[in-house]
């Protein structure tokens, strides 16, 4: 797409342009949300710092309230000692069918000749070994 030969290029870039007018008016609409959402996460920062700062460090019910009693890290905890429960680390006595699949899909891809030959019979004898 031919750019605008009247509209100057952005920060004084000699022309050609690099960027389209529509590119550069995306990044620009980019650059507002960035900026928007950095205002906002100024503000989230702050009222974190004031209601911090109205609770001393010793004022065990303050602090509590400021940041909750820990229920959602303690179910978020129980939820990852469940899943980590679950997970086995080691074959769980399916090795065999494990390397017979993996011998199946591998000669598939091999040519015709190949796939029954007795060197493959016994490479796959091996594996299960």
């Amino acid at each position: 797409m031919p750019l605008d030969d009247e509209e100057p290029c952005p920060g004084g870039e000699a022309k050609p342009c690099s960027a389209s007018p529509e590119e550069r008016g995306a990044v620009d609409k980019d650059r507002d949300a960035a900026k928007q959402d950095t205002a906002a996460a100024k503000q989230d920062i702050g009222a974190a710092k004031q209601a911090a700062q109205k609770c001393t460090a010793e004022s065990k019910s303050c602090m509590t309230e400021l940041i909750g009693g820990g229920a959602t890290q303690e179910t978020d905890m129980a939820q990852a000692r469940g899943e980590l429960g679950t997970m086995k680390p080691e074959p769980s006595g399916n090795a065999a069918s494990a390397l017979s699949g993996t011998c199946a899909s591998f000669t598939a891809d091999l040519p015709a000749g190949l796939s029954g030959s007795s060197e493959m019979t016994s490479l796959c004898g091996e594996m299960n070994r």
